[in-house]
């Protein structure tokens, strides 16, 4: 007869997407036959898409959802006006409906129990459930609202897929004034009992690196930087372009400036455009035109120019970080570490600032090892 086993009503995912209406996986709803001795003989199945109203109407006033809900707040032992009570309701009204429907209320107490628990917390969560007849693994990914973007969620995505073998997914995003968002994963196997060996602990440490933005990866890096040298504000372009440990060498570099009118260099090799990246901190303007005079009479060859506006405690600086050849040294290398580090950079302001002439003989710093105070 009918059991836990072998429901009499079985709801789960088609391997099919929708050809109407909206691309999701076909709802799969089978009611079983079963002999005098409760074997299954038989199953009507009906293929389509819930409507509308299944997802939007309160789970207590659905048949059979409401049962379940009921069953799953008796589970849990809440008087009739406690927090508890209040708390996994909200968790059942919040879970993803589909889940709700298809998992059994043994399956979905321990799951909701925790989610309970957890909400309002900015943590990451995941919660895996294999399908009835193993084609399918449920995933629901709770992580910080302000986490979830589209690069997030794509790689939350490659995460799941490896983590289970996928071929294919269909995703849900629920995104509410709460603290946390919630995401929903249905992901065709090829089999879900790969559920059992899936180190969860694991997959949630590799959502929660990719959870990880620019800023929480700068206040990692700058942890050892003096609490009077932060402050420093960078821009979005300058976010996309460097990330936190070379953010932290160039806020050395700002906060050794005395004033906006000060001016300060560095190098570093570059693997992008051109063999050394050359940069100039400064709250004067500059350009490459400025700049080109001086480089090409140290024998340098100038390819490209990124202006960065940066913010230091208030007040604004730049950061225009040029792309250089080389063309006289064979190794790149060698230019940039010191002391020829500091001889090429200390050419440079002199030059610029019109402590030395600016000519072709500058070329001798690079090429013959020379400071500028020796060419002069």
């Amino acid at each position: 007869y009918p059991s836990a086993d072998a429901p009499v009503l079985v709801i789960t995912k088609d391997p099919h997407f929708s050809p109407v209406h909206r691309r999701a996986y076909l709802e799969y709803v089978g009611v079983r036959r079963f002999d005098a001795e409760g074997r299954v003989i038989g199953e009507a199945r009906f293929v389509g898409l819930f409507a509308n109203s299944a997802y939007i109407e309160s789970v207590f006033r659905i048949p059979g959802l409401r049962a379940k809900a009921e069953r799953l707040l008796s589970m849990g032992n809440f008087t009739s006006d406690s927090h508890g009570r209040a708390r996994m309701v909200r968790a059942i009204a919040t879970y993803p409906r589909d889940e709700l429907f298809q998992a059994s209320a043994d399956e979905l107490f321990p799951i909701l129990d925790h989610i309970a628990a957890m909400l309002e917390k900015r943590t990451v969560r995941v919660f895996v459930r294999p399908s009835i007849y193993r084609q399918f693994v449920s995933a629901t990914v709770y992580l910080p609202r302000d986490r979830y973007v589209t690069r997030v969620r794509e790689a939350i995505q490659d995460i799941l897929m490896v983590a289970v073998g996928g071929i294919s997914l269909d995703h849900q995003a629920q995104l509410s004034e709460s603290v946390i968002a919630r995401l929903f994963f249905v992901i065709r196997v090829h089999d879900a009992d790969v559920v059992s060996s899936i180190d969860l602990e694991a997959v949630e440490r590799s959502i929660a690196a990719a959870c990880r933005n620019w800023d929480d990866e700068f206040a990692a890096a700058s942890a050892s930087l003096p609490r009077d040298e932060l402050g420093v504000t960078f821009s979005e372009a300058y976010q996309s372009d460097y990330g936190a440990d070379e953010a932290v060498r160039d806020v050395r570099e700002l906060n050794a400036l005395s004033s906006p009118r000060d001016l300060s260099c560095s190098l570093s090799p570059s693997d992008t455009v051109g063999a050394i990246r050359f940069k100039v901190f400064t709250g004067m303007p500059m350009s490459l035109a400025d700049a080109m005079p001086h480089l090409t009479n140290l024998g340098v060859a100038a390819v490209d120019e990124r202006p960065y506006e940066v913010h230091v405690r208030g007040t604004r600086y730049m950061i225009y970080d040029f792309g250089i050849d080389l063309p006289e040294v064979v190794d790149p290398d060698v230019a940039v570490t010191d002391p020829d580090r500091h001889r090429v950079v200390s050419a440079f302001i002199a030059s610029y600032r019109g402590l030395t002439q600016s000519d072709p003989l500058n070329r001798l710093v690079v090429t013959a090892g020379l400071t500028w105070q020796q060419v002069v």
